[in-house]
């Protein structure tokens, strides 16, 4: 027993901050007591916690390895609290709510929680209880990121309609890397972002090891958006080492993810992982595609979950490997496109499974499509040559697979060992006449084909289980299929 209490005691002291000196500082909505800051009953009020001279290695000073609890007996924080911390230490400020009260912080400033000295980190921000916004400001956040690296928030509420993002990472002049988002709760009436990523500056900086996971979001506008400027393209500024993964929106009104200065995974690994998304997109809102994602460079797309697209204008893509968006050259290039289920893509025009618009030498595997106004799935533009769609499953589109924005269009792409189920128009959809590689593919019940099937493709039944997999007495695939 006696050995049991002391592991517990040591565990405990290796999870506390170990900093010489490290201390706790209080702050509230009003300034308590004596002002010293050492409880909530003597809180120091949200200006003191804003000022310069309060950030140093004075005795009383907010120093590295402090806590800063945040205090709610004197009603709701609402005040822009600046974090002025200099230096280059790597102890971490941590930011909590005092003994597990959940303070209410309010922001009425164009930034609420603002960290703007470039270049510094070491923050970690764990359940400030609710987060919202009473400015009304339309360039709004929450929680507002300028260059800083080392950064982790978890369990918080963001609950905003007037706001436009919780969570802002801007890069410019200084890198923002090592950033950790999880387990946090992000709430609105289709106004708000969840996370914003934006690049701008001709002496732009990279966004690296940027980590979005477990985190829950209701009715945001969209989950993790971004903005970049020529510089970041012509720079090839792209974020590397982005990890997205098990994050679930019940609804986006735009995008679940768009970031057009890029993704590149060759440098570090980056992967968009285990996401599931009730619907994306409004029936009265354009342009939406759910994962836009603009010049990506070896990424894995692997396992998400799609439940509906819907958009006003042209799109509807579920998931669509893009270009930069000015400059037809930086396309998308080697990724790993896989296992994804996407249901219900619909738009006004278009509506498509999975597309690659603009790129070259990806491999779509194992994906199934169900349910589609347009195209399952879809390799469109001059651009884009070489990829590879193998083993995918599309049920009930308009059209099942389709090369048919112009003559030519995907020269060396192949789809082998595809299946598709009833689509309402066209099996296969091209304006060439032929694709370059094409055989083992089953396409049943479809009215018409712009190609001659191969000699290898099947257009038996295809016998499909209610998961959209081939059942063992089908033709297709048996040495996979399923019995139930």
């Amino acid at each position: 027993m006696i050995k049991k209490i002391l592991a517990l005691l040591l565990s405990l002291m290796l999870a506390m901050p170990s900093v010489a000196g490290a201390k706790g500082v209080y702050i509230a909505g009003a300034t308590q007591g004596d002002d010293s800051g050492t409880s909530c009953a003597t809180a120091h009020d949200e200006s003191w916690f804003s000022a310069q001279d309060n950030w140093g290695t004075d005795a009383a000073d907010m120093t590295p390895g402090d806590t800063i609890y945040f205090c709610d007996d004197a009603g709701p924080i609402d005040g822009q609290l600046i974090v002025r911390a200099t230096g280059t230490s790597d102890a971490l400020y941590y930011f909590a709510p005092a003994f597990g009260d959940a303070p209410v912080l309010s922001y009425s400033a164009t930034q609420g929680f603002l960290f703007g000295v470039a270049g510094r980190g070491c923050y970690q921000i764990d359940g400030l209880g609710t987060l919202t916004f009473a400015g009304g400001a339309a360039l709004g956040r929450i929680v507002y990121f300028f260059g800083q690296h080392d950064v982790e928030v978890k369990n918080i509420i963001c609950d905003s309609d007037t706001s436009q993002t919780c969570l802002d990472i801007y890069t410019s002049t200084a890198d923002s890397y090592n950033i950790n988002f999880h387990h946090n709760d992000f709430r609105s009436n289709g106004t708000m972002e969840g996370i914003r990523m934006a690049q701008a500056g001709a002496n732009a900086k990279h966004p690296y090891n940027i980590s979005i996971t477990d985190n829950i979001g209701d009715y945001l506008k969209n989950f993790i958006f971004g903005t970049a400027d020529a510089d970041v393209w012509s720079g090839g500024h792209r974020v590397e080492g982005l990890t997205v993964a098990r994050n679930d929106v019940d609804h986006t009104r735009g995008p679940f993810m768009g970031l057009p200065g890029g993704i590149n995974g060759a440098t570090l690994a980056s992967t968009i992982e285990d996401n599931h998304v009730g619907q994306c997109g409004d029936s009265d809102y354009p342009m939406v595609n759910c994962l836009q994602l603009h010049w990506i460079n070896e990424v894995d797309v692997i396992d998400n979950r799609i439940d509906s697209v819907d958009t006003a204008s042209c799109d509807g893509c579920g998931i669509i490997l893009d270009w930069s968006n000015t400059d037809d050259t930086l396309l998308s290039t080697g990724n790993y496109v896989a296992r994804n289920i996407i249901k219900n893509t619909n738009a006004a025009c278009g509506g498509r499974g999975i597309s690659i618009f603009k790129g070259t030498g990806n491999l779509v595997e194992h994906n199934l499509v169900s349910g589609s106004s347009g195209m399952g799935l879809r390799n469109a533009s001059n651009e884009s040559s070489g990829n590879r769609w193998i083993g995918n499953t599309v049920i009930s589109p308009n059209v099942c697979f389709s090369q048919a924005d112009g003559d030519n269009i995907g020269n060396t792409t192949t789809w082998i060992n595809n299946l598709c189920d009833s689509p309402t128009s066209k099996g296969f959809e091209t304006s060439a006449g032929s694709v370059a590689v094409e055989h083992d593919n089953l396409v049943y019940n479809a009215p018409d084909n712009d190609i001659t099937l191969d000699a290898t493709d099947l257009t038996d039944n295809p016998l499909l289980d209610t998961q959209g997999r081939p059942r063992l007495k089908s033709l297709f695939d048996a040495g996979t299929a399923h019995d139930n």
